[in-house]
């Protein structure tokens, strides 16, 4: 593996993103469609468009290889959770007390996600154009992120910095080679996809993390459980130990002292929200 697999960063900004940029981000979510019985190693990737009319706002965007689709439901389950964290912080905040610096982390999040995933579907696309795309095509942008992920975990310019300070180790080695191989076939004929078993990664990190829990469907995911991760994905993405369920409410009182900066933060934002919001040329 190259050694640019670590430079990821790139998608991390140095400033967040502003409201309209937020806007635009949310603006599309994505859907996978695969038969694990029925296939031809391919996923079919759908794009949403929540600004269009609903008969209109579902088209088909890529097709991308069968043997991301569980990381593929990995990262987009965890861009939309910190979409829905941000919202509902920015929509409740007289419910919440968060520093401004903690709400920067999130966008920041936020902002470096939406780079990977638009980064593997135009490195999707140029692939299908020169017709190197198929079940064994492989995709940097999303091995990278695959490999902090599992080793680095946290993904914050001082976090992997930090990592390959003390470690580095993994960072450059192909993703689809941690854990235990497993085999999809389809029926037409043989296809072989390897996978990985993250079992060991899932249990070192949160359940919230993961999304295993709710099949990496936020949809699924009821209002009250969204609200009781909050905290903790909050504390998660600055790099403060996790909580348990009993602590979650004492810790969101104990940050009362950041109310009144956070709020002015946030009504900023909403100010900026009044720009019309563009659809995205894809």
């Amino acid at each position: 593996m190259s050694t640019s697999r670590v430079q990821t960063h790139r998608h991390w900004k140095k400033s967040p993103p502003s409201a309209h940029a937020l806007a635009l981000i949310r603006q599309v979510n994505y859907d996978l469609e695969f038969d694990e019985d029925d296939n031809d190693g391919m996923i079919d990737v759908y794009e949403v468009n929540i600004l269009k009319p609903k008969h209109q706002s579902r088209s088909h965007w890529r097709r991308f290889p069968a043997a991301y689709f569980a990381f593929l439901k990995r990262i987009l389950y965890r861009f939309e959770l910190y979409i829905d964290v941000h919202d509902v912080i920015n929509e409740n905040r007289g419910d919440y007390s968060f520093s401004k610096d903690s709400i920067r982390m999130l966008k920041q999040y936020i902002q470096y996600m939406d780079g990977v995933i638009m980064e593997a579907w135009e490195q999707c696309r140029a692939a299908a154009v020169d017709d190197e795309l198929g079940p064994d095509w492989r995709c940097p942008a999303l091995d990278n992120w695959l490999c902090l992920e599992f080793h680095a975990k946290r993904h914050g310019i001082e976090d992997v910095e930090r990592y390959i300070k003390e470690s580095g180790a993994g960072l450059n080695e192909d993703p689809f080679e941690f854990g235990r191989l497993y085999v999809y076939y389809h029926v037409s004929s043989f296809t072989c996809m390897f996978g990985t078993d993250w079992t060991e990664y899932e249990t070192s990190v949160p359940d919230w993390h993961h999304g295993e829990k709710y099949d990496y469907e936020i949809a699924s995911m009821k209002e009250e459980d969204l609200r009781g991760m909050i905290p903790k994905v909050m504390r998660w993405l600055d790099n403060k130990p996790n909580l348990s369920d009993e602590d979650v409410e004492e810790d969101v009182g104990d940050e009362e002292k950041d109310v009144s900066s956070e709020e002015e933060d946030v009504s900023d934002d909403e100010e900026e929200e009044e720009v019309v919001v563009e659809v995205k040329g894809k």
